[in-house]
């Protein structure tokens, strides 16, 4: 049994669950007493402090709401560098949740004076947006890598091209263990890895769920250089949980490459959850504990248009016939595909 009892602003809240911890050993929790200044007085696995310095009594009985549906905790690991993350806790879901799900909780509010610092980093400048503006260069690289693009979504040809560059710029070309979500990825044919470690979903047993990498009992590899998941962000039910399990997985140093996209087609119903803008992708990964140190982009009126009104995703050649003098142009305004590589701080 464990009761945890919160005190904010002259309020005292107070959670009572009973809990079994999918560990092979059995923790016994102390009752915790957390003030107003965050501090706590016991709580022998919780590692740390529940900021509720600046929290409203709202905030806090979010939180509480929080904590009764879930169950366990789990230890948050020294140097975690979150952003707005003091100490931070995972609690493990109950007995239906079979350890699948897991949420972070004591996130507190992120400054926008914060926010508008990665933003002005990261953002894509005006002579990124039109250097993948010369189609028949482009096509013919990224089909001298990975075969025809007929009939294929526009979006990948920049998306390869942009991770062709940056494995050069951060020498990742060839990392020692790169685990892949799809070994198929044309990503892959531009690194020469010493290690590849597939983690491919298998839908049928739920095997090699994102969500459980890393805690899985058959899960015993180490720390990776490089982790390449594609187009898969937008059908993860959790994906803060799934970033920082990524996050978890790497070295320190290690590399995450991803991408996802900001409009798209419903595809694999129920399994689509998520669009994400550039600034809301980069800021996933920011706040599971990585550093975005690039962010790509791509889209365009002529692209939605196809892929809204026909359900289909346009190839270089459709985009080629409704676009002016055949530049297939990229527009700020309009990201349909967003992209990042992100690291892991040493």
């Amino acid at each position: 049994m464990c009761r945890g009892q919160i005190r904010g602003n002259g309020e005292e809240l107070s959670l009572q669950r009973t809990h079994t911890h999918a560990h092979t050993h059995t923790h016994t929790h102390a009752h915790s007493h957390i003030n107003a200044r965050g501090h706590a007085s016991s709580l022998n696995d919780l590692n740390g402090l529940i900021d509720v310095h600046n929290m409203t009594k709202k905030e806090l009985v979010l939180m509480v709401q929080q904590l009764q549906h879930t169950v366990g905790l789990f230890e948050q690991k020294e140097g975690d560098n979150r952003i707005g993350v003091d100490k931070r806790f995972f609690v493990r879901g109950g007995e239906e949740a079979s350890n699948r799900q897991a949420l972070i909780v004591n996130r507190r509010l992120i400054e926008n004076k914060k926010i508008e610092q990665i933003w002005e980093r990261i953002r894509v400048s005006d002579a990124y947006l039109s250097k993948w503006q010369n189609s028949d260069t482009i096509v013919s690289e990224v089909e001298g890598i990975c075969g025809t693009f007929e009939n294929k979504d526009y979006p990948r040809i920049p998306i390869l091209l942009d991770f062709k560059e940056w494995i050069v710029k951060h020498n990742l070309s060839s990392p020692n263990r790169l685990l892949a979500t799809d070994p198929g990825d044309c990503e892959l044919k531009v690194l020469t890895p010493k290690h590849v470690i597939p983690y491919v979903y298998n839908s049928s047993t739920d095997e090699n769920d994102l969500h459980l990498l890393g805690r899985e009992a058959s899960f015993n590899e180490s720390g990776f250089d490089l982790v390449i998941i594609s187009q898969t962000f937008e059908h993860v039910y959790d994906p803060l949980l799934v970033a920082s399990n990524v996050f978890n997985v790497l070295k320190p140093g290690g590399y995450l490459f991803t991408s996802a996209p900001a409009v798209s087609a419903q595809h694999m119903t129920p399994y689509h959850f998520f669009h994400y803008t550039p600034m809301g992708f980069a800021m996933l990964f920011e706040l599971a504990g990585m550093t975005v140190v690039e962010l790509g982009q791509w889209g365009n009126f002529n692209y939605e248009s196809h892929l809204l009104g026909q359900q289909l995703w346009p190839d270089y050649r459709e985009l080629r016939r409704r676009a002016r003098n055949n530049i297939i142009v990229n527009t700020r305004t309009n990201p349909d595909q967003v992209w990042v590589l992100c690291r892991k701080p040493l």
